[in-house]
């Protein structure tokens, strides 16, 4: 049985893939199961992957319709049978002792997830400006502690990272809570890490930078922003809410989690004004929540607003921007 498994979503990257998959199957820990899963790939990309299989038995190839990032990683996380798992995006990869000390620290101190650090890196010919590294690792963070200690620390040292990889998370922990990823959205990393996080036991980071995330044209965090990516953050927001409200946070985890919500409020505003006007007008058929709970965010995230978020409101404000969305969980839930 693998003590690793390395989940691989996979759609049209014929051109980064083979390094990605040369990172895994070079690790210096070889009792690793691969799961690659073909989303849908038009390119060549379902070609590269037959011809990694039939070089390494370790590699699993899943071949599905397209359905998006989050399908992909949930079609891995069910069939993935280590002891720990990790999500590797196909236009990244690992370094070559990434899994061997990664599964040495989590097994040994019995961790739910374990967090990482990474560098991030232009393609030759794209440059952006957040390239170097990608998360640091203060000193308090390394401590093991209860997911929701470890979520309030992080906001303390300024080092949250909602990301699904630079983690690797105990497969059983995932499972046994159905911890999965909302499928039809874009940026559904934040409210799966913040329900992993809610529900884990035992959380610690370590500073070795292992992940190489790479920059290009067309990635998702760098194409042309679209109602997709509005409508994705909003659906992460009400879902953020609801786990507050299962998980009854107060005090410090609830400040911090309207402090996490205030941050992709701030997003959403971002990605809405970039927007064009058959992107715009896409937004006016929204669910009546989210088109109010977007004007709530729009008008809080202009002028004055701008001022008071760099000096760190956070709670009350967070707080009055999602009474609407609290409302109607609160009615959802009697």
């Amino acid at each position: 049985m693998p003590k690793v498994s390395v989940i691989i979503p996979v759609y049209n990257v014929e051109k980064y893939l083979r390094e990605c998959l040369d990172s895994i199957i070079n690790q210096t820990y070889s009792n690793i199961e691969i799961i690659c899963v073909d989303d849908g790939s038009t390119d060549s990309s379902a070609d590269i992957l037959k011809e990694y299989s039939t070089r390494d038995n370790r590699i699993t190839i899943i071949t599905k319709e397209n359905g998006g990032l989050s399908s992909a990683r949930n079609t891995g996380i069910d069939i993935a049978s280590g002891e720990y798992l990790t999500f590797l995006d196909s236009d990244d990869y690992l370094e070559k002792e990434a899994i061997q000390t990664l599964y040495d620290k989590a097994s040994s101190e019995q961790l739910d997830i374990l967090l990482f650090c990474g560098k991030s890196f232009c393609e030759k010919g794209f440059s952006n400006k957040v390239a170097g590294n990608y998360s640091a690792c203060p000193s308090l963070l390394t401590k093991t502690v209860s997911g929701i200690n470890f979520f309030i620390s992080s906001f303390k040292c300024d080092n949250h990272i909602g990301t699904a990889p630079l983690k690797l998370f105990r497969t059983a922990f995932l499972k046994e809570n159905k911890i999965r990823f909302i499928e039809g959205i874009l940026h559904e990393d934040e409210p799966f890490y913040y329900e992993a996080i809610l529900a884990a036991k035992r959380v610690a980071k370590t500073p070795e930078q292992f992940y190489m995330r790479r920059y290009h044209a067309g990635s998702i965090t760098t194409c042309e922003k679209n109602s997709k990516h509005v409508i994705g953050k909003l659906t992460g927001i009400s879902r953020i809410l609801e786990l507050s409200k299962i998980h009854q946070l107060t005090g410090a985890a609830l400040e911090v989690t309207m402090e996490f919500i205030s941050d992709i409020a701030n997003n959403i505003a971002s990605d809405y004004y970039s927007l064009k006007e058959m992107e715009l007008n896409k937004l006016n058929s929204l669910p009546y929540d989210q088109q109010h709970l977007l004007k709530l965010v729009l008008g809080l995230t202009n002028g004055k607003r701008l001022a008071i978020i760099e000096q760190s409101f956070s709670y009350k404000l967070g707080f009055a921007l999602t009474k609407p969305i609290r409302w109607i969980i609160e009615k959802a839930h009697k």
